[in-house]
């Protein structure tokens, strides 16, 4: 059995790590509110929304300089501008509250300096890239170790594609909504970390992971979570703090 971490709460978590960034860059904080006033700027404002804007985000999901910040960005505005559920809606709002704290908007397109980037663009662009992505799955060391070595692989197969699959059925099939970073994975080196934990272990990461609002899956066998595997855009020291056994 399988079940997935929700489209809009990985909204919220992208838009949390955007402004602890903004927090600390004054060129993207002034570019990130322009581009909601633009886009979202006529939405009526509720002053409700003002305590749920997104402040705290995981250390787990950083955004590392002014490019990465850009290219999420862009992402998450053009997701939101296609919001349908109640949770899209009010994390749209929440933006426009945090964005309405900052006089006269000077309605820019968002993007770098002297590079403006389209907002109807996803995907990948040059930049300095931080090291290559790992999809990483957290799997019970007694399960992995009843299993032939064929069934391990197929395991790791069958749990990425899952959290593929899933992915793309949340923007409609079309690749080129998918977040920059499973863009990235799915494009490139579509590497796999594997990492064994006990089941106890397995059990408290998965607290951990839930709390964090890191986006990831889950395998159950029967009624017992066996496995963990965690979107591309989770750092991978996670599987270092979480005490897990890597496999090579």
């Amino acid at each position: 059995m399988y079940t997935g971490h929700t489209t809009s709460n990985q909204l919220q978590t992208v838009a949390s790590t955007l402004l602890e960034y903004a927090s600390r860059d004054e060129e993207f904080s002034l570019t990130l509110q322009d581009a909601i006033w633009q886009l979202f700027g006529h939405v009526p404002y509720n002053a409700a929304y003002d305590l749920k804007t997104p402040t705290t985000c995981s250390s787990y999901i950083q955004v590392q300089d002014l490019d990465e910040a850009v290219v999420r960005a862009r992402w998450l505005l053009f997701e939101l501008e296609e919001a349908s559920t109640i949770e899209q809606l009010t994390l749209k709002q929440s933006l426009l509250a945090w964005s309405r704290q900052y006089e006269s908007p000077k309605l820019v397109a968002i993007g770098t300096v002297g590079t403006i980037i389209p907002l109807g663009i996803v995907g990948i662009i040059e930049k300095k890239k931080k090291e290559k992505l790992h999809m990483q799955i957290l799997v019970d060391r007694t399960e992995f170790q009843a299993l032939t070595a064929g069934k391990r692989v197929q395991l790791s197969n069958e749990l990425t594609l899952r959290l593929l699959s899933d992915q793309l059925r949340q923007v409609g099939g079309d690749s080129s909504r998918l977040d920059p970073d499973l863009f990235d994975w799915f494009y490139h080196d579509r590497l796999v970390s594997v990492g064994l934990l006990d089941t106890d272990n397995l059990a408290t990461a998965y607290t951990e992971i839930q709390e964090a609002a890191l986006p990831h899956l889950t395998h159950h066998t029967g009624e017992q979570l066996t496995a963990v595997v965690l979107h591309p855009m989770v750092e991978p020291s996670l599987m270092d703090d979480l005490g897990a056994t890597k496999l090579r």
